[in-house]
């Protein structure tokens, strides 16, 4: 029976071996244990394997805990319990093993009691006083002392193998589940790093725009400052000609004194003329009749030019006076576009002020925000660094836990195979200690060491 147990420590240490190799390859294409695989690995390893010491233990511990249980059962058993460890080298301790476990069944069956053995006297001299039947009896329990006391040890073992390998399977269990959520972690550090490269991607677009629209105020300004320079040069124009309207004004003003002087000259002319020919009618008399109808004539003539002279002399002081209106009209707007142009150049100055202040805020915003990055950056280094030293020694942790795991299955296997083929020699030994069957020990013992090594 003992041989169903190895196959299934080799099972266990084969599952335990691809998880651990799961755990270490969880970089490649190896999902890890699922949570119900993680819990049924932990809850569900046992060492079980019933043979015919378990059953007579089995009878024993339900006639313990029995309605007919009695003292001397409890006694018997607990002295069963304390003395298996020195039972295999002492042949009386055995014996008084026997004795107490028959003496319970003779009470229990209803037979005759065993007679008294004091604790001091050596078992020989009580066996004496057995019967056939109470020998018998001795017999039989004698002989499966030490498959109960195996039966015992073997499930201490087992309660204690199942007790470590389920601490380890559960802390196994822990390990895992902080991998996945450093996984998690790593995941997520991931991701935030993406989005910190996706920022300073678009902080740096930002700069680009910032500088295209730095490079465009330039020309905008340079364009303003040329038509400012082109309305400099038009006000230079604009005086240029004013002054050439005032030079041709006063030529023209000239113009008319000159010709208001010679007009005088001939009004002057023209009485002393009137004179002479008045003295002349006088002396000359009716000859001079004809001329002064004549002269008549050249008055009115005179009259006229007098005339045309003086609408041409209101007409020059008309335009004289539209010149003048002109030149006022053209001083008001000299005054008016002066007075645009450096209210337009105040503004301009102001708003070129102020874009200028505003770009540099968000340079140095921009500044500042690259520096808190760039910090922010740092520590997630910092922490990825962190994280690689922590799940280094996490590793090493797992590793040693595994070397562990390892060694105590080797070991455990080694002491099942010890128990197994020592109470196989000792069943043989047994089965061959009479006569009959002594001649095919040495057969037996070379087919078990045979098919050991097989």
């Amino acid at each position: 029976m003992a041989n169903v147990r190895l196959p299934l420590l080799l099972l266990v240490s084969v599952s335990l071996y691809t998880r651990s190799e799961s755990l270490w390859g969880f970089s490649s294409t190896k999902a890890l244990p699922s949570e119900k695989e993680r819990k049924d690995m932990v809850n569900d390893f046992k060492m079980r394997a019933k043979n015919n010491g378990e059953k007579e233990l089995v009878e024993m511990e339900s006639r313990i805990l029995g309605p007919t249980s009695t003292d001397c059962w409890h006694e018997a058993y607990w002295k069963l319990y304390t003395s298996c460890n020195g039972i295999m080298a002492d042949t009386e301790k055995r014996y008084r093993l026997a004795w107490h476990l028959s003496t319970c069944f003779v009470q229990d069956s209803g037979k005759a009691a065993f007679p008294f053995c004091d604790e001091k006297m050596p078992m020989i001299s009580c066996r004496k006083k057995l019967s056939d039947f109470h020998e018998e009896t001795f017999r039989d329990f004698f002989n499966q002392a030490n498959n109960l006391c195996h039966q015992l040890q073997a499930e201490t073992f087992q309660h204690r193998t199942e007790r470590l390998m389920n601490g380890l399977l559960r802390l196994v269990d822990s390990a895992l589940n902080k991998l996945g959520t450093i996984i998690d972690l790593t995941y997520q550090i991931f991701q935030k790093t993406d989005e910190v490269h996706d920022s300073l991607s678009s902080i740096e677009k930002q700069t680009d725009q910032l500088k295209e629209k730095s490079e465009d105020i330039d020309i905008k300004m340079n364009n303003i400052l040329d038509h400012a320079q082109g309305i400099e040069n038009s006000q230079n124009e604009l005086k240029e000609g004013q002054l050439t309207i005032k030079e041709k004004i006063d030529s023209g003003i000239a113009l008319v004194e000159e010709a208001y002087e010679k007009l005088g000259n001939g009004m002057e002319r023209l009485s002393n003329e009137t004179a002479s020919l008045e003295r002349e009618v006088k002396s000359v008399g009716e000859d001079m009749n004809s001329m002064m109808q004549d002269i008549q004539n050249t008055a009115n003539d005179i009259g006229l030019l007098a005339n045309e002279s003086l609408e041409r002399q209101s007409k020059v002081l008309d335009g004289q006076e539209a010149a003048l209106e002109s030149l006022e009209f053209l001083r008001r707007s000299q005054s008016q576009a002066l007075k645009e142009s450096r209210e337009t150049m105040e503004k301009l100055a102001e708003l070129g002020q102020k874009q200028q202040e505003d770009l540099l805020k968000r340079q140095e915003q921009i500044k500042q925000n690259h520096d808190r990055l760039a910090q922010n950056l740092n520590a997630i280094l910092a922490a990825q660094e962190e994280f690689g030293r922590n799940q280094a020694i996490i590793f090493s942790d797992l590793d040693k836990l595994l070397k562990v795991l390892n060694a105590i299955l080797v070991e455990s296997r080694f002491m099942k195979s010890f128990f197994y083929y020592s109470c196989i020699i000792y069943f043989l030994y047994m089965l061959t200690s009479a006569k009959q069957t002594y001649a095919i020990r040495g057969q037996l013992y070379f087919v078990i060491h045979g098919w050991r090594f097989r």
